[in-house]
């Protein structure tokens, strides 16, 4: 009489005719005492011992947790490669701005501060930047009037524009045409811009003004304060007489030079 058995596997269901045979498998954790096909005697015998099958289902079990514990250590290496990359620029960036200031460069560069000077107030019907003699004033203002922060930044920013210079137009500054000296110019200014309001103030305070910002403010003021650029550049009365609070000006009319 035939009949069938359903034993449930992992995942299958395997359907057993009778067949008068006790067979016994060393090839499975349990010895199986019921009967089975010929076929099932094959692909039992052909599979490796249990304890292999064990071993190897722990090493798949255990595999992901070598992996991850390998991410890990990478991840931990990149962060710390990356903050090993912050601190030593941010050390360099402290060195940059307090070390101490190289006057020398400073004076040998005065040609160059000149140029820069004339190409932001350059001579017209009127006197220019270096006619004013404005090097001389922004060289004794950077020395003697302006923190050291903000004295690094300014000779670290005339080197910079050195190598900008040789590198966009293989020659120095003062030889480059207006178009190119704009262009320089322009870069540089971009470069020096700062977050309106408190936050700019907070930076300046913290790592100095830009370059770019300290060279425009001491060539107006000393522009302004120079006797041909308030005498010829500006309107000047040497005694103005009587005191007036509020002029009208005309379009395109010259500025006070006192106020």
């Amino acid at each position: 009489m035939a009949y069938s058995e359903s034993v449930r596997g992992v995942g299958c269901q395997i359907l057993f005719s009778k067949i008068p045979v006790h067979h016994t498998c060393n090839r499975f954790p349990l010895s199986l005492s019921f009967y089975l096909p010929p076929f099932f005697h094959n692909l039992a015998n052909a599979l490796p011992p249990h304890d292999v099958i064990l071993t190897s289902v722990s090493k798949l079990i255990k595999a992901p947790k070598i992996v991850t514990m390998k991410r890990r250590k990478a991840i931990r290496s990149i962060l710390m490669i990356g903050g090993g990359a912050v601190v030593a620029y941010s050390g360099y960036k402290f060195y940059s701005i307090e070390k101490s200031p190289d006057f020398h460069y400073l004076v040998q560069r005065k040609n160059l501060i000149a140029d820069l000077a004339e190409a932001i107030i350059p001579a017209t019907d009127t006197p220019g930047a270096k006619d004013a003699r404005v090097e001389d004033f922004i060289i004794s203002m950077i020395k003697d009037c302006t923190e050291l922060k903000s004295q690094n930044n300014f000779i670290t920013g005339l080197n910079d524009l050195e190598d900008y210079c040789k590198s966009n137009f293989d020659k120095e500054f003062g030889r480059c045409n207006e178009q190119q000296q704009y262009q320089v110019l322009n870069h540089f200014q971009e470069k020096a811009k700062e977050p309106a309001g408190i936050v700019g103030k907070i930076e300046d305070r913290i790592v100095g003004k830009p370059f770019f910002t300290t060279l425009k403010e001491y060539t107006v003021r000393g522009y302004c304060s120079s006797e041909p650029g308030a005498t010829k550049g500006l309107r000047y009365v040497a005694i103005p007489g009587r005191y007036a609070g509020c002029i009208s000006m005309d379009p395109g009319e010259k500025s006070w030079a006192t106020k």
